[in-house]
């Protein structure tokens, strides 16, 4: 887990190497921040829904009800490979 200061500097840095080059650059930070957010807590997300779903019926989700499971606790799909 970084710090905010640590995150902080990164974006300033990320900012200054793009200012020059890019018109908008805080579009593009704020694209990083967003996956970046997605990312921390997409497999969080999808534990608690196996967890709670384990919780309310006593067993195990079988593959289908899996997917089921992250389709409703993601808006957003990330690939495998993708984090």
């Amino acid at each position: 887990m970084i710090t905010k200061q640590a995150l902080g500097s990164t974006l300033f840095g990320m900012a200054d190497i793009l200012r020059d080059k890019v018109e908008d650059y805080k579009a593009y930070i704020l694209s990083l921040l967003f996956f970046k957010r997605l990312s921390d807590n997409y497999e969080w997300e999808t534990e608690n829904g196996i967890k709670e779903f384990i919780k309310e019926n006593g067993r195990e989700p079988s593959d289908g009800e899996r997917r089921i499971i992250i389709g409703r606790k993601h808006d957003f799909k990330i690939l495998a490979g993708c984090f």
